[in-house]
């Protein structure tokens, strides 16, 4: 009787512990650029469960489209660097006419930080973030 209670016991434990690696720390990361003469825009992101998606137009009529999946390395990867960056204490919202931003959903809060493609004084964390996550997703574009 105790012993099955331990593997009981054991197996939820490693349940748990498994599919935490399997997800995202954050509810959704979403990042992109747009604006200019035609306020396009060009969303990448990333849900909870790893999923990876892409959304591009115009405010208010965009499509959405699925093109991967993360694998738990990556998925761990990235939550490793979202929580180095420490995304809740970021705050910066430069936007030019064209813009690049990261936004981030925890717990039904959202951060998000915007700057425009000229910004010089944009904090250097922000900037490594985008590119890390934009490299995340180039071998998911470039099948486009």
């Amino acid at each position: 009787m105790i012993f099955s209670r331990i593997i009981i016991f054991s197996l939820l434990l490693c349940s748990c512990a498994c599919s935490s690696s399997k997800r995202l720390v954050y509810n959704s990361v979403e990042f992109g650029s747009g604006g200019g003469f035609t306020g396009m825009e060009k969303i990448y992101g990333f849900t909870e469960d790893g999923e990876i998606y892409t959304t591009e137009g115009f405010h208010g009529s965009k499509s959405q489209e699925k093109i991967g999946i993360l694998d738990k390395k990556n998925i761990k990867s990235i939550n490793k660097e979202l929580k180095k960056v420490k995304v809740e204490s970021l705050k910066y919202n430069k936007p030019g006419n064209l813009f690049h931003f990261i936004e981030i959903e925890k717990d039904g809060k959202r951060y998000r930080c915007v700057w425009g493609s000229g910004s010089k004084d944009v904090p250097s964390a922000i900037k490594k973030l985008y590119s890390y996550l934009m490299e995340q997703v180039s071998s998911y574009t470039n099948k486009e």
